[in-house]
């Protein structure tokens, strides 16, 4: 049998569209049904692609919370048909609040699996048109779960003690706000922090109304008695925190959850439209988003201090980051109001590493985790250190080791080893001094001084302070910028100044001739003149996979 063969394509999101979000049961789409709901919204995003023949659709894939009732019947394949696409397949995908950011997902691996060039990834959930209130049928539960069940509703009743993970099967059928209340006790986050995200989460939605944003997101929506809605029910500008400080628990007697604290109950649907790079090139169609990885340091509660489930986890994810060849871009953040403040020392004396090891032991272990900071300058992707609050220790070593930094004014860059007895990891020592130079490095170390953003900015240890209510989506478009760009001549440009660490001036020069000749005779570099000469952007393909420098984690 003769062996056949597919490229993999590199997915790319060429169209988006959602309609007005309405409040469930109360608010302004409680007549219409969820498929006439999204078939709408389907026939806007096909709109904006008129270059594109809707039968070279592969699979529609929607994603819904409760695919029951009129969300049921494989509600996909019902929406092709109403959208006029009675050639296209469709499948349903539940995983209740993230089940169309899962469609996104498949479609991307669809793509990436030579499976097909155009998937359509959509979602939908109107509340309001549940037949019985309930996602699902009630008396369905697996009778394994009744003690755990019993266990929830114990709690839901108040005055139940701190929570502590369960011995025996969790509840698996647990209400989301129950959950939310166990997660607030474990994560120790108070009522007043919750009320001031919410008030935040309010000002940015009135901003964005004002300014237009979602007018150009929304697609409105032509009701079943022709009325047409255009706005999103839930925004409140004129939310106060004392306002919501009134509000009473939603979940328990004794709860810090509310309603004005979590989200509402909505009706609304979404879809997007997915490409392989190469087919959108060849339609004439510029993408609007490429992927880029970011990678959260997640322990808030401990100001995302390194222990050794941290670098173990970073550790995977670099890997995996840096041999995806749909990935061009890494963002290193951290979760809250902290990049990280380095080692957890309550871990250990070595922070992050157990101190009840052998030295031979904590050498090995500290060794492997060093390729982290590796991975972070080697990786033959862009990396990038997303810096808000303190940056200290080890995850200041992590960021220096990043290609680019971007702070908050609110960053604050340490080394602090010596206060707590330490010499310094992950190649601080090396990296720091080829940014700063030597004397500040020396300064950075025995000293220690609190290094604020302005003068970070000063010295070059970051390329740019952004306002913290838009940071991250401000160094995402920086990532966007760089991903659009000609993949070769990323790796190859970071490769050259790598080497500018280890080679001879004469032995750069060499190193330099040949790299940009490579660029010279690939796709990346006719791609750009063809693109200049026609006086439009360039649309650079996927790195080729017989490049080397796509299968190495490591530029050396």
């Amino acid at each position: 049998m003769p062996l056949v063969t597919f490229p993999m394509g590199e997915p790319v999101i060429v169209a988006a569209a959602r309609s007005p979000i309405g409040r469930a049961f109360k608010g302004s789409m409680t007549s219409v049904r969820p498929d006439d709901l999204l078939a709408q919204v389907i026939e806007a995003v096909l709109e904006m692609v008129s270059q594109l023949d809707r039968t070279e659709i592969e699979d529609v894939i929607v994603g819904t919370g409760s695919p029951k009732g009129e969300q049921g019947y494989n509600i996909a394949r019902v929406v092709c048909v109403l959208a006029g696409m009675t050639n296209v397949p469709g499948t349903t995908v539940n995983r209740y609040c993230a089940s169309s950011l899962q469609t996104i997902r498949m479609t991307a691996h669809a793509i990436r699996a030579g499976e097909g060039d155009v998937f359509l990834a959509a979602g939908v959930e109107c509340v309001s048109r549940y037949r019985d209130g309930l996602p699902d049928d009630e008396g369905m539960e697996n009778g394994q779960f009744a003690a755990a069940r019993a266990r929830s509703l114990d709690r839901a009743a108040g005055g139940a003690a701190a929570w502590d993970p369960p011995a025996g099967l969790p509840d698996a059928y647990i209400a989301m706000g129950q959950t939310a209340e166990n997660v607030r006790e474990i994560e120790g986050i108070s009522r007043l922090e919750m009320d001031e995200f919410a008030l935040s989460s309010q000002q940015r939605a009135a901003k964005a109304t004002a300014s237009g944003f979602f007018e150009e997101e929304i697609t409105p929506i032509v009701l079943p008695d022709g009325t047409r809605v255009a706005d999103d029910d839930c925004p409140r500008p004129a939310t106060t925190l004392e306002g919501l400080a009134q509000l009473r628990p939603a979940f328990r007697p004794d709860g810090q959850v509310t309603a004005g604290n979590s989200c509402p109950l909505n009706d609304g649907a979404a879809a997007v439209l997915v490409m392989s790079r190469s087919r959108a090139s060849d339609l004439g169609i510029t993408p609007k988003a490429r992927i880029v990885a970011t990678i959260t340091i997640d322990r808030a509660e401990r100001l995302n201090a390194i222990n050794e489930s941290v670098l173990t986890a970073a550790l995977s994810c670099l890997e995996r980051a840096a041999s995806a060849e749909e990935v061009r871009v890494v963002i290193l953040t951290g979760k809250g109001r902290a990049f990280s403040v380095g080692g957890d020392l309550s871990s250990g004396a070595g922070g992050g590493i157990a101190a009840d090891l052998s030295f031979a032991a904590q050498t090995g272990s500290f060794r492997r985790f060093m390729t982290i900071s590796q991975l972070l300058r080697k990786m033959p992707k862009i990396t990038i250190a997303a810096v808000d609050g303190p940056c200290a220790g080890a995850a200041f070593s992590w960021a220096c080791a990043c290609d680019l930094r971007f702070a908050t004014p609110a960053a604050l860059f340490t080394t602090a080893f010596i206060t707590a007895g330490l010499s310094g990891d992950f190649g601080g020592s090396w990296l720091l001094p080829r940014i700063v130079g030597t004397a500040r490095a020396r300064e950075f170390y025995l000293l220690i001084p609190r290094i604020d953003a302005p003068r970070a900015l000063e010295l070059g240890l970051v390329s740019g302070i952004f306002d913290a209510e838009n940071f991250l989506p401000n160094v995402r478009e920086v990532a966007e910028r760089l991903a659009s760009s000609a993949p070769m001549a990323l790796t190859r440009i970071k490769q050259n100044l790598n080497d500018s660490d280890r080679l001879t001036f004469a032995e750069a020069l060499d190193a330099e001739a040949y790299r940009h000749v490579e660029c010279m005779r690939s796709p990346d570099a006719k791609e750009a003149a063809m693109a200049f000469l026609e006086k439009r952007p360039p649309e650079f393909s996927s790195p080729t996979r017989d490049d080397p420098m796509t299968k190495s984690r490591d530029l050396r």
